[in-house]
């Protein structure tokens, strides 16, 4: 005989799942669809967001306030992911897989050692199920994921042969979904040297005189932005290390 507590606590089980954005079947990505539409085409990605391995090194570091602050969006984000709320837009991860680390190979032409996209997918698809690497929760909500290299946010994809198709992949299926505007966070996010820009401001100043800060952004974060804005309207989160939006601000009001 079943008991009423019982079948609360069935109802209250996590739905969500943890699933490989380029693999999705036909029902996983309709439903993604229909909540990138329900949300106004708004979804949200997080690059490489590490935050509490961040704040072990600001510990070594010393900067206590730092490592508080990293430790809060750390939080800040576990809540995001563990969240029932269905007003949160859809979640995609860009995340670094620790063994796809620095493949290079030597380059005739250039005489130097390369960063080589063959090597990635070959590591990746040797790996098998590359999913058991990712130890995010989720609640109520799916969380997509999106390889990528430690040391890179290019996407890894056994379809790609280069960076460039990975990102062209990339941005073809964020579309198709019907995505058009990027809530974006993680690490790591940078600007350029202000004394630079101010020496450079032609290439930071647009037609209007306004200044693109977003435009130059460094970092696996900063790059990404680089990569996703000309397709996508981007707005900057406030969970990004080791700059956020307010010190970028700051910066040029200063």
């Amino acid at each position: 005989m079943e008991t009423g507590f019982k079948s609360e606590m069935r109802e209250t089980e996590p739905k969500g799942k943890i699933l490989s954005f380029f693999e999705l079947d036909k029902e996983e990505e309709n439903n993604l669809k229909e909540e990138v539409k329900r949300h106004n085409g708004l979804v949200r990605i997080f690059v490489h967001p590490n935050f509490e391995e961040y704040a072990g090194y600001e510990d070594k570091q010393q900067q206590i306030q730092s490592a508080k602050k990293l430790r809060q969006m750390d939080r800040a984000l576990q809540r995001i992911l563990e969240s029932s709320s269905d007003k949160l837009p859809p979640v995609i991860i860009l995340h670094a897989i620790n063994e796809i680390w620095n493949l290079t190979k030597y380059d005739v032409k250039t005489d130097k050692m390369v960063q080589d996209y063959k090597l990635a997918t070959e590591k990746l698809e040797k790996m098998g199920d590359w999913m058991n690497d990712v130890k995010y929760n989720s609640r109520d909500n799916n969380i997509y994921i999106v390889p990528t290299k430690s040391c890179s946010p290019d996407p890894v994809l056994l379809c790609a042969h280069n960076e460039k198709e990975a990102w062209g992949e990339m941005i073809d299926e964020l579309k198709s979904l019907g995505v058009k505007k990027i809530l974006i966070g993680g690490a790591e996010l940078y600007t350029p040297d202000k004394i630079y820009m101010e020496e450079n401001m032609s290439e930071y100043t647009e037609q209007d005189g306004t200044i693109d800060v977003m435009k130059y952004l460094g970092g696996c974060l900063g790059y990404t932005v680089h990569q996703l804005r000309e397709n996508f309207d981007l707005e900057l989160s406030t969970l990004t290390y080791p700059e956020g939006r307010q010190e970028i601000k700051k910066q040029w009001q200063d």
